[in-house]
């Protein structure tokens, strides 16, 4: 039997498309290992979003390379094929390169009986391929936090307190959770963000066919799943290419029946211009809790900075939003992510930002220091910061995103003592 070796440092749109990959050699014939040196192939996916994730990327390649047999095939997909694809040449010239967009080259290399595009993938991201999860460091106060929230629901008998940890710490939504059903529903984006080598790499968006994604989601809740991820580059703005949109397929899906009948969908990631679009006519699924989660990036709290980004002014509408989701739908689960250091950023650019962060109440904060990615726009604008000063800005973004975050972490789990003792369940201990 042909072995293949398979590794990620993607992100979680890349890494579920490295488990599909996964899938395709498996229903191929191909056994997959977890030792590089023994591999007919080894396939390695790397992500070029920023420059320390590509020198990720890059020192993983080189080290995959070195444990290779001779005859062994190297291949490499994912943005980074696309975004610098000479630095994966320098490591070895016939290593054979892919995109997001072209796996279908997969097919020839093996001379496949059943086609990648064929191919879905449809189970939990739990460890179910030899690349694992990510390896995450925490700090000595989220460790405490997470025997907190165990001791909490091993007394209270229900697991609603590792949820919200799982949901308040990076690393641990989604790629930890055992309870959770992915499926792609987009690829590529409709905005041209200034900034964006992801676009470069992936392109315009693409929506899945409605009816493939019903049929999965089925699956999904007949096997027990009770929490469905909708993941692609650009959710919020599922079906513009298909004449539909996201709230015509979240109808569609909620007419889908089984036993319980308890599903709640996740999404990552929306845009917050599609968000604001959606809004009204998507109220009564975050009312009913069958949206529980979605990350919209805010990228700067700055109405100047997002037009240098090339994304709309959308603050005072997405503030509208969020203040009627903490009012009215607390429960939900809102993640954001902010650029720091853009070119042109002035300091008061920056406060405005952490101004709009502390007024708006996400449960947690991605923060992204500012590098030039190759070919893109911003890369050319006047104004670039030192580097010293976007640390500075970075530090002080991250500190006050671990103060926010702990400061949800906590009322979080206070509303839910009060809700557990209100439901009549007794605290033991």
């Amino acid at each position: 039997m042909k072995k293949v070796y398979i590794e990620s440092n993607g992100c979680a749109v890349l890494r579920h498309e490295t488990q599909r990959y996964a899938n395709f050699f498996k229903e191929n014939g191909w056994q997959e290992i977890s030792e590089p040196k023994l591999a007919d192939i080894i396939l390695m996916t790397g992500c070029g979003v920023v420059d320390w994730t590509e020198d990720k990327a890059i020192e993983a390649l080189n080290r995959l390379v070195k444990e290779a047999q001779p005859t062994s095939q190297v291949i490499f997909g994912g943005c980074l094929s696309k975004i610098n694809p000479n630095r994966i040449k320098n490591i070895k010239n016939d290593i054979i390169m892919f995109g997001p967009k072209d796996f279908e080259i997969l097919d020839n290399i093996i001379h496949a009986d059943k086609s990648i595009k064929d191919v879905v993938y449809n189970c939990n991201p739990l460890r179910s391929h030899s690349f694992g999860d990510p390896t995450i460091s925490y700090s000595q106060d989220e460790i405490n936090q997470n025997e907190i929230a165990n001791y909490l629901d091993k007394h209270f008998k229900t697991k609603n307190f590792q949820e919200i940890y799982d949901y308040l710490t990076s690393g641990r939504h989604f790629w930890k959770e055992e309870q959770i059903f992915e499926i792609k529903v987009t690829s590529g984006c409709v905005n041209n963000c200034s900034y964006c080598a992801t676009k470069i790499a992936i392109g315009g968006l693409q929506s899945e066919d409605p009816q493939k994604i019903f049929n999965q989601f089925q699956h999904g809740v007949d096997s027990g799943y009770e929490k469905i991820l909708f993941i692609g580059d650009e959710v919020g703005y599922y079906g513009i290419d298909r004449k539909t949109n996201l709230v015509e397929l979240m109808n569609k899906i909620d007419g889908i029946k089984n036993s319980k009948n308890n599903f709640k969908i996740a999404l990552r990631y929306v845009d917050p211009v599609a968000l604001i679009e959606h809004y009204e006519k998507l109220k009564k699924y975050f009312r009913d809790g069958k949206i529980y989660y979605f990350c919209a990036a805010l990228q700067s709290g700055s109405p100047r900075i997002l037009k240098l980004m090339n994304r709309r002014d959308y603050l005072d509408e997405f503030a509208t939003i969020l203040n009627d989701l903490n009012k009215s739908f607390p429960k939900v689960y809102k993640h954001t992510q902010i650029i720091v250091g853009f070119p042109g950023e002035t300091e008061e650019d920056f406060n405005k930002t952490i101004a709009f962060l502390r007024q708006n109440n996400f449960d947690y904060i991605t923060i992204t220091a500012y590098k030039d990615r190759p070919g893109t726009r911003s890369c050319l604008l006047d104004g670039h910061l030192t580097e010293d000063e976007i640390s500075r800005r970075f530090e002080t973004a991250l500190s006050y995103g671990i103060e926010n975050r702990n400061k949800q972490f906590w009322k979080r789990i206070q509303e839910e003592i009060i809700f557990q003792i209100k439901d009549g369940k007794n605290f033991e201990g």
